[in-house]
């Protein structure tokens, strides 16, 4: 199961909705793979401390369900390639995070909607709101 998680996931009645099915999951011989890109809203719950970084994710194994691998990086690195289990004894696959968005952005016309002038209003460091606007084109900056 690919779980990309959204905003009602990760705040508000949806989150209990969704750490409900997300137990309910966990408790099945499944493998599941949750992919974190968005900024705000309160992180999956995890035994331990989450690497530093703005994106995650994260990748339980059906038969080592005690651990998941968990992926980080920073909004300053390009989207990973990620792990996707599949049963014994074939091997994971890889799954290009950086190419599905793309698509998606593509085919979906985000490009109409989302509106570049507008302000960032992201929870960055100043440091990095100021580096991510150098990444935008130089008519929008």
């Amino acid at each position: 199961m690919i779980e990309i998680l959204s905003r009602s996931n990760k705040s508000g009645l949806g989150r209990g909705q969704y750490l409900q099915k997300r137990r309910e999951l966990l408790d099945q011989p499944v493998h599941l793979v949750e992919v974190d890109l968005l900024l705000g809203g309160k992180r999956l719950p995890m035994g331990g401390r989450l690497p530093a970084g703005d994106y995650y994710a994260f990748v339980s194994r059906a038969e080592k369900r005690e651990s998941s691998d968990v992926y980080a990086w920073s909004i300053r690195r390009p989207l990973p390639a990620i792990p996707i289990p599949l049963s014994p004894p074939d091997p994971d696959l890889s799954l290009d995070l950086a190419a599905v968005v793309n698509q998606a952005y593509d085919q979906g016309r985000y490009h109409r909607l989302i509106h570049y002038t507008d302000p960032l209003d992201l929870p960055l460091t100043a440091e990095a709101q100021n580096w991510l606007r150098t990444k935008l084109p130089p008519s929008v900056r």
